[in-house]
């Protein structure tokens, strides 16, 4: 991949970021996607491979992005979300994600 999409790939990354509400209620981190059919919900991330889903769908349209590019930013976002979240909330080995 060449530098100037990385560099590109950052940016949208960064506004992913950005763009990810949490919120704690009664010790519970909750979080949304940082596009408008999500809400805030309790769960851990989970690791979609489908090129169907709103992330991919969001990424395709917001930012023109291909299935390729869309991974290499999926990767960086959830390794980000799931530190956000466990920072948020201390891990225990009762916690799902």
């Amino acid at each position: 991949m060449e530098d100037n999409v990385k560099v590109y790939l950052g940016k949208v990354l960064e506004r992913l970021k950005k763009g990810t509400p949490f919120e704690i209620r009664d010790g519970e981190v909750y979080w949304a996607f940082p596009y408008p059919q999500s809400n805030l919900s309790p769960a851990g991330p989970y690791h979609s491979n489908s090129t169907d889903s709103h992330f991919y769908n969001h990424c395709r349209e917001l930012y023109g992005l291909t299935n390729r590019e869309i991974r290499y930013v999926w990767d960086r976002y959830y390794e980000w979300l799931v530190n956000e979240i466990a920072e948020k909330k201390p891990i225990s080995r009762y916690n799902t994600f």
